[in-house]
């Protein structure tokens, strides 16, 4: 089955910690966000988009059923 369109979650890191303290240096900014990106675990978010498209699919009535009652259980929590 192919995509028409993709679509993609972006995050600039930098501006993200220049919200959150307008007061660091770019210097500060790089180290902070440098140390983020190296020890970012994306398992958390690829399981919480997971368990947006399997919420989606039984909302829609895509005829998607799934195999195991603990998705079906974290995903109305």
């Amino acid at each position: 089955m192919t995509v028409a369109k993709e679509y993609k979650l972006t995050l600039n890191l930098n501006e993200a910690i220049e919200d959150f303290n307008p007061d660091l240096t770019e210097e500060q900014i790089e180290m902070i966000a440098r140390d983020i990106c190296l020890k970012w675990s994306y398992s958390d978010m690829y399981n919480q988009v997971e368990h947006k498209a399997l919420e989606f699919m039984k909302l829609a009535d895509f005829g998607y059923e799934t195999e195991h009652e603990s998705i079906d259980h974290e995903m109305h929590r």
